[in-house]
């Protein structure tokens, strides 16, 4: 029987022992004190305590009803869980509380839960609408912080820091545009090449002359037509935007996110913010903030957690400083949308040398290796393949016993694209050493998920 990897089971379905932490921080037996935290929520229609989310019941995190001596995490709960080791007993969760905050970073009389787990040991799944959630491994001194407010990212945004945020692309780890320090710490916690532009990241077209020394007609058009939205525009630039954004060059990448929270940011700032992927340079890009917690930890000052992203893979590049538009990164933005947009023939550079972020022969890879198979390949790929070997692809797929299932959840080209990298990156939670990618057929977006599985698997195929 061939095991299946859902998107929303990185963990499994599994059993196992749970321990409570009341609001002092000792641990608490199930037998003990089962009196909720005063102003809790109840997570209604639960049955499993330990931080279960409700969406439909409730907003922000259950309170901790004292729990069973066994919980059963089942996927669809959104729920926190993790990975148990070999001498694992458990992970403490404390309960949610109303009382002021002592801790440094989290102002008073918000809400917050102190999460404690082992490092390696733990995939924690991440839920909040809460202003604060904190993650503290019990074994370090390592804390993030997390917040759904847009105004605290954007005010930590302006004193310098580092914050990830949510677009409807990919999450982005940011740094106020106009700040070259700040911006060079991008480079330094992603091990990012210093040549290598980022993107800025702009509340409005209306900002766009603060960082284009030229914005033509043409992208005047695809602003009004694309914006917000996952196309990014490559621009002359200005004295505003430093060289630590640039690479040195003397033009800049400007977009429009889609995501509601981002633009509130971009709004409390209004500037602009320079913006890869909050992942280590060269693998695979973040979709959900627990992707970055995993990824970055307290390397970030503060985590804006604006859920799953919706597109999943990164924007479309199209560069404007030419007299022929030339697309130089596939995403999450149609060429041929492009092109009837500006009513002429867009040049197409992807296969070129990298001029634009993404696209180095090598990018976004997983830790496991990764090779590409077509459907009819696939049975002489798997042939002699190691056990608990993945297979990643749309369904109906024939596969032999003892292979990993790695399917999206919605079984199209659209959502093979918003699942592909945290599948991928549910693949190296369980270890999984070997990925047989299928990649989907056809143009549009199952063009733009052959481009990335194929600078995933590059590494593995030289």
């Amino acid at each position: 029987m061939d095991e299946q990897l859902g998107l929303g089971d990185q963990d499994g379905e599994d059993e196992r022992p749970i321990r409570r932490t009341a609001d002092d921080g000792k641990p608490q037996s199930p037998e003990g004190d089962r009196e909720q935290a005063e102003g809790d929520d109840q997570c209604e229609g639960r049955e499993h305590g330990c931080g279960a989310y409700s969406e439909r019941a409730h907003r922000g995190w259950a309170a901790h009803p004292a729990p069973p001596t066994r919980v059963k995490f089942r996927p669809t709960y959104r729920a926190l869980a993790h990975r148990p080791g070999p001498s694992d007993s458990g992970f403490h969760c404390a309960r949610l509380r109303r009382a002021a905050a002592t801790t440094e970073g989290v102002p008073p009389g918000t809400d917050s839960c102190i999460i404690s787990c082992r490092p390696r040991e733990c995939s924690p799944k991440l839920v909040t609408t809460e202003p604060i959630l904190r993650i503290e491994p019990r074994t370090t001194s390592r804390i993030v912080t997390l917040t759904t407010d847009p105004a605290l990212a954007a005010d930590r945004l302006a004193s310098g820091g580092l914050v990830a945020f949510p677009t409807e692309t990919v999450y982005g780890l940011g740094a106020h545009a106009e700040i070259p320090g700040a911006v060079s710490r991008i480079y330094a916690v992603k091990g990012r090449p210093r040549e290598h532009p980022v993107i800025v990241h702009i509340p409005t077209a209306d900002l766009l002359s603060r960082y284009a020394a030229v914005v033509t007609d043409d992208a005047r058009r695809l602003a009004d037509a694309c914006w917000p939205g996952p196309l990014t525009m490559i621009l002359p630039r200005t004295g505003n935007v430093p060289d630590a954004v640039t690479g040195g060059r003397d033009t800049v990448g400007l977009r429009v996110p889609d995501h509601p929270l981002a633009l509130r940011m971009l709004e409390h700032l209004d500037a602009g913010v320079a913006a890869p992927s909050a992942n280590p340079f060269g693998r695979t890009s973040p979709t959900e903030a627990r992707h970055v917690v995993a990824d970055l930890g307290d390397a970030v000052d503060l985590v804006l957690d604006g859920g799953p992203c919706r597109v999943g893979l990164e924007s479309t590049i199209v560069d404007l400083t030419g007299p022929t538009p030339t697309v130089l990164r596939l995403g999450g933005l149609d060429t041929d949308v492009i092109a009837d947009i500006l009513g002429r023939e867009v040049a197409d550079a992807t296969g070129g040398p990298s001029r634009a972020p993404g696209m180095m022969a090598s990018h976004y890879a997983p830790v496991a290796r990764l090779r590409i198979a077509t459907v009819d390949e696939l049975q002489a790929a798997l042939a002699g393949a190691p056990a608990g070997t993945a297979v990643l692809g749309l369904p109906p797929l024939d596969l032999p016993d003892g292979v990993v299932r790695l399917e999206p959840g919605v079984h199209t080209p659209a959502g093979y694209a918003h699942d592909l990298y945290a599948l991928l990156r549910a693949a190296d939670a369980q270890q999984v050493e070997h990925i047989v990618a299928v990649p989907p057929s056809g143009g549009g977006i199952a063009a733009v998920v052959r481009d990335r599985l194929s600078r995933a698997a590059a590494d593995s195929t030289a």
